[in-house]
């Protein structure tokens, strides 16, 4: 619906001036001018009584002049169309929809998107609205517009994924979509206690309001929702989600072998704190699993990892001439996701290599990066030699550095290696910076 306003309202009031030329047309008065006839001039004059009747004429004239004055002051008080600034900068609402598996129970799913369609048509007029969806990632399903029967149509097609819940990225997702604007978000959910971590919170502009909407927990639900190992013990929550009291057991297993189990009751709506008299170790994976057949079963276990394991070492072998340029493009490629891939780098001259291979712990040595052979004397060679006897891995990159007849001694027969000279071979020239000037001439050609 088209609407307008005014940049500079009080500048109405200059309207009341439409009232001086409509009141100038009402006290002007016609005074015909006096013909003198000789027929009468004899006559005896005598005074004529008039009605007088002010009555607006000349229309068109009134009509332009109050025409001049309202555009006038409408000029002053600069009016403007506020559909003609687009959803970009109107008000703005986000409805974030909960897609997390925990939504997939019991038609869950179908009371949230029956919620949000609602919330979606009772968005004042003047908002535009947006439907994004979040599990673990947040992603925008309908873009800010003002056509709420398209945004409904795209909420209708969404359905539940497999990820976890995080409230602090549908959040954050929403609030980056509002901008600087104002707005509000409404978040459909079934406000899984998981959804919130104390190390990841959103952060939200205090012109943006929000309300949560919740579609209500699962009938007969029970998750296992924290493990905390103490000094003495070791505590596991449970939360019934139910309406009644449930009976379960629970289980603690330290590296896939059972250690202590618990039988509960658990109240309707609360949570129960199991505790098992162990004390865990500071190194293993702990696993509690929860026995509970009628609810979701993604969150009837949950892991805990005591101590990350030890990385493995993965030797560079260098010239020792310049260890920091020598294999750095090598050292910042394996660097990469160095926290997931669990290795460490170690950069070494081929002098040093057989004390730091004597040193390191075989299990803990994933493999030997071989850029050079130069240094490398017997006692290194036969270390390489036994480390790959026993299976580890040695990745060898030929080069000028990489002399053949060393790596057959040390590899006795596992692998032969020999200079050849690739012969017959097409040669072409291919430039190294393509925006420098001498090879504009070759334009599209280049290659």
């Amino acid at each position: 619906m088209l609407g307008f306003s005014l940049l500079v309202p009080a500048f109405l009031v200059g309207l009341l001036t439409i009232a001086v030329p409509i009141a100038l047309h009402l006290i002007k008065r016609e005074t015909a001018p006096t013909v003198s006839f000789s027929a009468v001039r004899l006559l005896r004059r005598t005074p004529i009584e008039r009605t007088s009747r002010r009555r607006l004429s000349d229309w068109l004239l009134l009509m332009l002049r109050v025409v001049a004055l309202v555009l006038l002051v409408l000029g002053y008080a600069r009016p403007y169309s506020t559909d003609a600034l687009g959803a970009d900068s109107r008000p703005l609402l986000v409805v974030a929809v909960d897609i997390s598996f925990s939504m997939t129970v019991d038609g869950q799913f179908n009371r949230a998107l029956r919620l949000a369609e609602e919330a979606l048509r009772g968005a004042p007029d003047d908002h535009a609205v947006a439907v994004t969806a979040f599990d673990t990632i947040a992603q925008v399903i309908a873009e800010p517009s003002f056509d709420r029967q398209s945004a409904v149509a795209k909420l209708r097609q969404l359905i539940p994924g497999t990820g976890a819940t995080s409230y602090s990225a549908g959040l954050d997702h929403a609030a980056k979509l509002i901008g600087q604007r104002a707005g509000g978000i409404t978040v459909i959910s079934d406000l899984q206690f998981t959804g919130w971590r104390e190390s990841n919170r959103a952060r939200l502009p205090e012109k943006v309001d929000i309300r949560v909407v919740d579609i209500g927990a699962p009938l007969d639900n029970m998750a296992l929702i924290q493990i905390r190992p103490e000094p003495d013990r070791t505590v596991a929550m449970i939360l019934n989600s139910g309406v009644e009291v449930q009976n379960s057991s629970v289980r603690l297993l330290l590296d896939e072998q059972e250690i202590a189990q618990s039988e509960i009751i658990a109240p309707a709506g609360q949570t129960v704190e199991v505790v098992f008299p162990v004390v865990l170790p500071k190194s293993g994976e702990v696993q509690v699993v929860l026995n509970d057949s009628l609810g979701v079963a993604i969150d009837n276990s949950r892991y805990m990892l005591l101590k990350s394991p030890e990385p493995k070492s993965l030797l560079v072998v260098t010239t020792g001439e310049n260890l920091n340029t020598d294999a750095f493009y090598l050292e910042q490629a394996l660097g990469v996701g160095r926290e997931q891939t669990g290795f460490q780098v170690v950069l070494i001259p081929g002098t040093n290599i057989a004390p730091l291979i004597q040193s390191t712990n075989p299990n803990n040595l994933a493999a030997v990066l071989l850029l050079t052979t130069r240094g490398l004397d017997q006692a290194s060679q036969l270390l390489l030699a036994e480390f790959v006897a026993n299976g580890g891995g040695v990745l060898i990159v030929a080069g000028q550095d990489v002399e053949p007849a060393t790596v057959n001694t040390f590899l006795q027969g596992t692998l032969t290696l020999s200079h050849s000279r690739l012969t017959n071979l097409e040669r072409n020239l291919i430039p190294a910076n393509r925006r420098h000037t001498i090879w504009r001439a070759f334009g599209e050609r280049l290659g």
